[in-house]
């Protein structure tokens, strides 16, 4: 009844066909090679890793790969103005990572998960002699909603105050970041952002910002050592987020473009004529545990704590990890050996959204994207 359609299918039939006996002529080439140059055949075979090798040779091997992926990110980027899986293009060179804009189905249900968690971390720093102060890190789509192509989820501008009054109503202490950084956009409309453009981190206004809302809810941590924070240069700073832009630079290249960050240094205020320079530092160190808002260098946050503080802090932040796990570490490694009566917790809010915490690196995402 339908011969186009029928002349149709078949000849998709074909192409299929050939495409396959293309694809098998190619490879066999490609499996010889393999066999006569791999010298642990047998063992991979045992393990079950030999087809995966092979696989991911094969896979490298393959002409035109990356010309092939670059035309198709020009073509998602043009039609649907999208990247790759992790990241949201939103307005004005902005980027956002899809990590806080996805919401997990049962939402309570994974928020009571994590909330779970961190009463039990809570109970054994307490435990240990420990007072846990946490430092939630707010969503940058919450902060600067107004780059987003769609109005933000009620889900999730809420999100924020839902998880302090879970903190409160657990007896655990926390920092009320939202209301910092929402008084700093309101008073400052042309004043530093808070978060980089193209990047899932805090810049350093935001990372000294939140600093100084630590010392002012917690005023009984500051102690007496001055401390000075200070830049003297900028860097361009590529952002993490613009690793999921693949399309050419003739199409993203502004979205794409580093951006410039104050380079800070904290130093230590040394008055000869102190007790402290007379008879040695006298202040005790607190500890910090936290993620890359802490870990990276270019935020400074570490150093904005020690002036806004007036005291030392020890990082033991890690990158890539996730909260969940740079405290785990802690515990198990690091707790035994310090002093500090108090740990400051910062805990990327994002974290809440993700129903099991991926230690799966930006990095290694993008690697195993392709």
């Amino acid at each position: 009844m339908y011969p186009v359609m029928k002349n149709a299918s078949r000849w998709n039939g074909y192409l299929f066909c050939g495409l396959l006996v293309v694809m098998m002529v190619y490879s066999i080439p490609q499996l010889v090679t393999f066999a006569s140059t791999e010298e642990e055949t047998l063992s991979l075979y045992l393990d079950g890793q030999l087809s995966r090798k092979f696989e991911q040779r094969f896979d490298g091997d393959l002409p035109f790969k990356t010309k092939s992926i670059s035309f198709w990110s020009d073509i998602r980027y043009v039609l649907f103005n999208e990247g790759e899986s992790g990241v949201v293009v939103g307005r004005d060179d902005w980027l956002y990572s899809n990590e806080e804009l996805l919401i997990p189905n049962k939402l309570d249900e994974v928020l009571s998960g994590h909330l779970a968690k961190i009463k039990s971390i809570n109970d054994e720093l307490k435990l240990a002699g420990r007072d846990l102060i946490i430092v939630p890190v707010p969503l940058k789509a919450a902060i600067y909603p107004e780059h987003l192509k769609r109005p933000l989820d009620a889900r999730l501008s809420g999100l924020y105050q839902k998880f302090l009054d879970d903190l409160k109503n657990s007896n655990i202490k926390a920092v009320p970041l939202d209301l910092t950084f929402n008084d700093y956009k309101a008073k400052n409309k042309s004043g530093a952002p808070l978060y980089l453009a193209r990047d899932t981190h805090w810049s350093p206004a935001g990372a000294n910002l939140a600093a100084q809302a630590v010392a002012q809810m917690f005023p009984d941590l500051v102690e007496g050592k001055r401390y000075q924070s200070a830049t003297h240069d900028t860097t361009d700073y590529q952002g993490d987020l613009t690793n999921f832009v693949l399309a050419g630079n003739w199409l993203a290249g502004s979205i794409r473009a580093p951006e410039v960050v104050p380079v800070y240094e904290t130093v230590p205020i040394v008055d000869e004529n102190s007790p402290d320079a007379l008879f040695g530092d006298v202040e005790q160190s607190i500890d910090l545990v936290g993620t890359s808002y802490s870990e990276i260098e270019a935020w400074n946050f570490r150093g904005f704590l020690q002036q806004s503080l007036a005291r030392d802090v020890t990082s033991f932040s890690l990158k890539e990890k996730g909260p969940f796990v740079s405290m785990s570490e802690y515990m198990e490694s690091e707790l035994s050996a310090s002093d500090s009566a108090s740990v400051i917790w910062e805990f990327p809010v994002r974290v809440l959204l993700m129903p099991d915490e991926r230690v799966e690196s930006w990095q290694e995402a993008l690697k195993n994207q392709f």
